[in-house]
């Protein structure tokens, strides 16, 4: 994004990953599910709900899909841009249930609060853009 010189772009994927993860962060202070203990194939610490990688991987790779808005100019490659991101956050949600340290409930909410949180952020930025246009 600086070298386009779009660094209202760059900003916005900067602070919008942040500040996700610092959200992440207080919600598993605010919640203290302990993680599942059922057979896990590897051993997490810290708390479960919401799930961060789910979260952080909607919240990321959203915004990256957001940005192909502003930068890729072929609705065939927009497409496609939001196809690899969907199967990204799919994947990565999947697997924090399939390696055993979080339940389905934490990748659900961590899908919900990033669509949330997303969403909240791209009007904010699209507001910002529309009172810049004028």
């Amino acid at each position: 994004m600086l070298w386009k010189k779009k660094y209202a772009l760059a900003i916005f994927i900067v602070s919008v990953n942040g500040l996700g993860a610092l959200l992440n962060k207080l919600l598993k202070w605010l919640f203290k599910r302990e993680r599942p203990d059922i057979l896990p194939v590897i051993i997490e610490k810290g708390y479960s709900f919401p799930s961060g990688h789910s979260m952080g991987s909607l919240i990321f790779f959203g915004s990256c899909a957001y940005l192909c808005i502003h930068i890729v100019k072929s609705t065939g490659k927009k497409v496609v841009a939001y196809i690899i991101a969907s199967l990204f956050i799919l994947l990565i949600g999947v697997s924090r249930i399939y390696l055993g340290v979080h339940y389905p409930t934490d990748v659900v909410g961590g899908y919900a609060i990033g669509i949330a949180y997303s969403a909240v952020c791209i009007l904010a930025f699209r507001l910002y853009e529309y009172k810049a246009k004028r």
